[in-house]
Parts: C-alpha cells; sequence; structure tokens
C-alpha cells in the first residue's frame, strides 16, 4: 500500500491534471455497481460500467481499460480507497502506468 501522505503535491493541491479518485457507486441489495474516476483539477467523472459485479477481479479489467483510453499525461496519479474491490492495484498500476495511492477508508455507514 502506498499512502495517500506520498501524492505528489500537484496531485494535492489540484494544480496539475492527470491526478484521479476512484470509486464505486453500488447499487440496492447490492446486485450493481459502476466505478467512477474524477480528475481533481477539473472534476471531469468518468463512468466505469460494471457489468460482471464489483470485486476485485471484476473491476481490474474495466478500469484498466478506461485509464488506457487517456493519454498517458492525464494518467499520472489514482487516489483509491483501501476496499477490497482495489485488492488489484498494482497490477492496475503496471497495466496503466499510473500511480496509485490508498485514501484513509471511510465507512459512510447507513
Amino acid at each position: 500500500m502506498v499512502s495517500i501522505r506520498q501524492r505528489p503535491a500537484e496531485g494535492t493541491d489540484r494544480a496539475t491534471l492527470g491526478h484521479w479518485e476512484g470509486d464505486l457507486i453500488i447499487g440496492r441489495n447490492n446486485t450493481s455497481a459502476i466505478g467512477t474516476l474524477v480528475e481533481r483539477s477539473t472534476g471531469w467523472t468518468m463512468l466505469v460500467p460494471l457489468p460482471h459485479g464489483y470485486k476485485a477481479d471484476q473491476i481490474r479489467q474495466p478500469l484498466n481499460d478506461q485509464l488506457l483510453r487517456l493519454p498517458a499525461q492525464l494518467r499520472r496519479s489514482l487516489t483509491r480507497d483501501q476496499g477490497p474491490q482495489m485488492r488489484d492495484w498494482k497490477d492496475i498500476a503496471a497495466a496503466t502506468g499510473i500511480d496509485t495511492f490508498s485514501a484513509i477508508h471511510i465507512h459512510h455507514g447507513s
């Protein structure tokens, strides 16, 4: 795990394009999900369809595919939570060339 504290200053202060935050939106009764990628500087959001589920092995390829659609200069970093669905973050980083950082896991509760 690479801590969010190690993210470059340009990603933290939102001064440079290409720094992303990734998360999941999980549907009612946990039966569906969609991934989100939000560019930190502009707020531009990409939705990542997850037709086969949201476990780590089910999101790796859709996330890779979406990130690889971007030019390399827009794949600087990805900040993610520590949920089990991001267990394969090293594979995602290797496949896309993006640096990944782990944010503190926040439980949203009910």
